[in-house]
């Protein structure tokens, strides 16, 4: 499979998650600036991430979830979290390894169906955490 058209399935469903915690955020009314993005370097085949930003401070987030894929040469490490603009993680969500020698296509797509459940039962953190700076 060739791992861009992969990653790219695997960055529309991360949206499709983003998207629907970005109309969680905005149906609790809380008037928001957002930003969907993705990166991609030799280190971190993939990465993923829904900001949010209430203070209007340019440049500054007050909330980020982001999704990482790290090649560590051994393997992939999968991870993803939620973390405020000044760095201080708000929560983990789910963790996977892939050793180099297994084929990482199937485990990855499943670890993505659990970052959306995890999306999904983290809209209340992020809400509360965007209504106390707003």
């Amino acid at each position: 499979m060739n791992t861009g058209i992969f990653w790219d399935k695997v960055f529309q469903k991360l949206t499709e998650g983003f998207e629907w915690l970005i109309r969680s955020v905005e149906l609790a009314n809380i008037r928001v600036q957002t930003r969907i993005g993705r990166t991609s370097t030799v280190w971190f085949p993939f990465g993923a991430y829904v900001s949010f930003n209430v203070t209007k401070e340019p440049g500054h987030e007050d909330i980020v979830l982001s999704v990482d894929c790290n090649n560590s040469g051994a393997g992939l490490t999968l991870s993803c979290d939620i973390s405020r603009g000044d760095g201080v993680i708000l929560s983990e969500g789910p963790r996977r390894s892939v050793p180099a020698e297994q084929e990482a296509g199937q485990a990855v797509l499943e670890w993505s169906d659990e970052v959306l459940d995890y999306i999904r039962a983290s809209a209340l953190l992020v809400t509360s955490e965007l209504r106390s700076r707003s």
